[in-house]
Protein backbone atom coordinates (compact mmCIF):
# COMPACT_ATOMS: atom_id res chain seq x y z
CA UNK A 1 0.00 0.00 0.00
CA UNK A 2 2.74 2.77 0.70
CA UNK A 3 4.71 1.70 -2.74
CA UNK A 4 1.03 2.41 -4.00
CA UNK A 5 0.83 6.36 -2.49
CA UNK A 6 4.28 6.86 -3.26
CA UNK A 7 3.49 5.99 -7.21
CA UNK A 8 0.86 8.30 -7.34
CA UNK A 9 2.60 11.02 -5.06
CA UNK A 10 5.33 11.27 -8.13
CA UNK A 11 2.57 11.03 -11.11
CA UNK A 12 0.94 14.10 -9.07
CA UNK A 13 4.42 15.98 -9.26
CA UNK A 14 5.63 15.28 -12.86
CA UNK A 15 2.15 16.18 -13.90
CA UNK A 16 2.66 19.64 -12.04
CA UNK A 17 5.79 20.10 -13.72
CA UNK A 18 4.44 19.69 -17.15
CA UNK A 19 1.71 22.34 -16.08
CA UNK A 20 4.00 24.73 -15.18
CA UNK A 21 6.76 23.80 -18.17
CA UNK A 22 3.73 24.28 -20.34
CA UNK A 23 2.99 28.03 -19.19
CA UNK A 24 6.62 29.39 -18.99
CA UNK A 25 6.29 28.23 -23.01
CA UNK A 26 2.72 29.72 -23.40
CA UNK A 27 3.81 33.16 -21.76
CA UNK A 28 6.62 33.96 -24.40
CA UNK A 29 5.42 37.11 -26.24
CA UNK A 30 7.71 37.14 -29.23
CA UNK A 31 8.70 40.38 -30.97
CA UNK A 32 6.71 43.88 -29.62
CA UNK A 33 7.33 46.65 -32.22
CA UNK A 34 5.93 50.00 -32.40
CA UNK A 35 6.33 52.94 -34.98
CA UNK A 36 6.70 55.84 -32.65
CA UNK A 37 7.51 58.54 -35.62
CA UNK A 38 6.32 59.47 -38.32
CA UNK A 39 2.60 59.06 -36.60
CA UNK A 40 0.43 57.25 -38.71
CA UNK A 41 -2.60 58.59 -40.48
CA UNK A 42 -0.78 62.29 -40.00
CA UNK A 43 0.02 65.36 -42.20
CA UNK A 44 3.10 67.00 -42.36
CA UNK A 45 4.34 70.06 -44.28
CA UNK A 46 8.30 68.58 -43.91
CA UNK A 47 10.09 66.23 -45.24
CA UNK A 48 10.28 63.30 -43.00
CA UNK A 49 13.51 62.01 -42.70
CA UNK A 50 13.56 59.25 -40.50
CA UNK A 51 11.52 56.51 -38.52
CA UNK A 52 11.80 56.03 -34.81
CA UNK A 53 10.50 52.90 -33.45
CA UNK A 54 10.43 50.81 -30.17
CA UNK A 55 11.24 47.02 -30.10
CA UNK A 56 11.83 44.35 -27.45
CA UNK A 57 12.36 40.60 -28.13
CA UNK A 58 13.54 40.94 -31.68
CA UNK A 59 16.51 39.54 -33.28
CA UNK A 60 16.44 41.84 -35.87
CA UNK A 61 14.54 45.00 -38.27
CA UNK A 62 14.24 46.10 -41.45
CA UNK A 63 12.30 48.85 -43.25
CA UNK A 64 10.57 48.95 -46.57
CA UNK A 65 9.64 52.36 -48.13
CA UNK A 66 8.38 51.09 -51.60
CA UNK A 67 6.14 47.92 -50.61
CA UNK A 68 9.84 45.42 -50.37
CA UNK A 69 11.37 47.01 -53.61
CA UNK A 70 13.85 48.37 -51.44
CA UNK A 71 14.47 47.63 -47.89
CA UNK A 72 16.98 49.45 -45.18
CA UNK A 73 18.26 47.58 -42.22
CA UNK A 74 19.33 49.26 -39.26
CA UNK A 75 21.50 48.09 -36.01
CA UNK A 76 18.55 46.45 -33.31
CA UNK A 77 17.88 49.42 -31.82
CA UNK A 78 19.10 51.72 -33.62
CA UNK A 79 16.02 54.43 -35.83
CA UNK A 80 16.24 54.63 -39.58
CA UNK A 81 17.57 57.72 -40.52
CA UNK A 82 18.29 59.47 -44.10
CA UNK A 83 15.41 57.94 -45.43
CA UNK A 84 13.51 59.92 -48.19
CA UNK A 85 9.81 60.82 -47.86
CA UNK A 86 7.87 61.90 -50.66
CA UNK A 87 5.73 64.43 -51.56
CA UNK A 88 2.14 63.14 -51.01
CA UNK A 89 0.75 59.64 -49.81
CA UNK A 90 3.65 57.91 -47.68
CA UNK A 91 3.05 54.07 -47.23
CA UNK A 92 6.26 52.73 -44.68
CA UNK A 93 6.79 49.14 -43.54
CA UNK A 94 8.93 47.99 -40.51
CA UNK A 95 9.22 44.20 -40.21
CA UNK A 96 10.86 42.47 -36.98
CA UNK A 97 11.67 39.04 -36.34
CA UNK A 98 10.96 37.04 -32.88
CA UNK A 99 13.47 34.27 -33.81
CA UNK A 100 16.99 33.87 -34.92
CA UNK A 101 15.64 32.02 -38.24
CA UNK A 102 15.63 35.34 -40.17
CA UNK A 103 11.75 35.51 -40.82
CA UNK A 104 10.41 38.82 -39.98
CA UNK A 105 7.13 37.76 -38.46
CA UNK A 106 6.16 40.57 -36.86
CA UNK A 107 4.79 43.91 -39.29
CA UNK A 108 4.00 47.63 -38.63
CA UNK A 109 2.99 49.66 -40.75
CA UNK A 110 2.75 53.94 -40.90
CA UNK A 111 0.49 56.23 -43.47
CA UNK A 112 1.16 59.61 -43.78
CA UNK A 113 1.35 62.83 -46.23
CA UNK A 114 3.96 65.22 -47.30
CA UNK A 115 2.57 68.88 -48.62
CA UNK A 116 5.27 70.88 -48.49
CA UNK A 117 4.61 72.61 -52.19
CA UNK A 118 2.81 75.72 -51.88
CA UNK A 119 -0.31 76.66 -54.04
CA UNK A 120 0.22 77.50 -58.12
CA UNK A 121 -1.44 80.95 -58.46
CA UNK A 122 -2.33 81.22 -62.45
CA UNK A 123 -5.37 82.71 -64.73
CA UNK A 124 -5.70 86.39 -62.35
CA UNK A 125 -8.27 88.27 -63.95
CA UNK A 126 -9.41 92.14 -62.09
CA UNK A 127 -12.23 93.79 -63.02
CA UNK A 128 -13.06 97.40 -61.54
CA UNK A 129 -15.56 99.56 -61.29
CA UNK A 130 -14.86 103.65 -60.35
CA UNK A 131 -14.72 102.02 -56.52
CA UNK A 132 -14.78 98.09 -56.27
CA UNK A 133 -12.51 95.88 -58.46
CA UNK A 134 -13.38 92.14 -58.56
CA UNK A 135 -10.09 90.15 -58.25
CA UNK A 136 -10.37 86.45 -60.17
CA UNK A 137 -7.85 83.65 -59.85
CA UNK A 138 -7.12 79.85 -59.95
CA UNK A 139 -5.16 77.66 -57.88
CA UNK A 140 -3.84 73.61 -58.30
CA UNK A 141 -5.11 72.81 -55.12
CA UNK A 142 -7.75 74.08 -52.31
CA UNK A 143 -6.43 76.73 -50.70
CA UNK A 144 -7.94 79.61 -49.10
CA UNK A 145 -7.86 83.64 -50.39
CA UNK A 146 -6.74 86.87 -49.53
CA UNK A 147 -5.79 89.87 -50.54
CA UNK A 148 -3.36 92.99 -49.87
CA UNK A 149 -3.62 96.44 -51.57
CA UNK A 150 -3.07 99.88 -51.42
CA UNK A 151 -1.92 102.88 -53.07
CA UNK A 152 1.46 102.58 -52.52
CA UNK A 153 3.77 99.24 -52.54
CA UNK A 154 3.74 98.77 -49.24
CA UNK A 155 0.11 97.98 -49.52
CA UNK A 156 -1.72 98.50 -46.26
CA UNK A 157 -5.49 96.81 -46.63
CA UNK A 158 -6.69 93.29 -46.86
CA UNK A 159 -9.32 91.59 -47.70
CA UNK A 160 -9.72 87.87 -47.29
CA UNK A 161 -11.61 85.06 -47.17
CA UNK A 162 -11.55 81.49 -45.56
CA UNK A 163 -12.51 79.00 -47.87
CA UNK A 164 -11.09 76.04 -49.36
CA UNK A 165 -11.48 76.23 -53.08
CA UNK A 166 -9.17 76.24 -56.62
CA UNK A 167 -11.19 78.91 -57.86
CA UNK A 168 -10.45 82.22 -56.11
CA UNK A 169 -12.23 85.59 -56.33
CA UNK A 170 -12.31 88.50 -53.79
CA UNK A 171 -14.07 91.81 -54.59
CA UNK A 172 -12.60 94.75 -52.85
CA UNK A 173 -15.09 98.04 -51.84
CA UNK A 174 -14.36 101.74 -51.11
CA UNK A 175 -11.60 102.25 -53.67
CA UNK A 176 -10.74 105.58 -54.96
CA UNK A 177 -11.95 107.06 -57.87
CA UNK A 178 -9.28 106.80 -60.48
CA UNK A 179 -5.91 105.92 -58.27
CA UNK A 180 -3.59 103.58 -59.29
CA UNK A 181 -4.09 100.62 -56.56
CA UNK A 182 -1.07 97.78 -55.90
CA UNK A 183 -2.23 94.04 -54.87
CA UNK A 184 -0.91 91.20 -53.66
CA UNK A 185 -2.29 87.78 -53.88
CA UNK A 186 -1.86 84.89 -51.68
CA UNK A 187 -3.31 81.23 -51.09
CA UNK A 188 -2.31 79.16 -48.59
CA UNK A 189 -3.27 75.20 -48.79
CA UNK A 190 -4.44 73.30 -45.21
CA UNK A 191 -0.80 72.61 -44.46
CA UNK A 192 0.16 76.56 -44.52
CA UNK A 193 2.08 76.37 -47.90
CA UNK A 194 1.65 79.78 -49.45
CA UNK A 195 1.95 80.88 -52.92
CA UNK A 196 1.65 84.33 -53.53
CA UNK A 197 1.59 86.67 -56.65
CA UNK A 198 2.08 90.51 -57.14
Amino acid sequence: MKKRGKDLVWVLLVSLCLIVVAQIVISNPGAVLDIVYPVNNTDYNLNVTQLNYTVSGAYGVIMSIDSGVNNLSTTLGDNFTDVTSLEGTNNWTVWANSTDSGLYDVIMYVNFTKDTLSPNITSITVSVTSTTAQVNWTTDENANSSIAYGLVVGLGENSSLADSTTSHSVNITGLGSSLVYYYNITSCDSFHNCGDVT
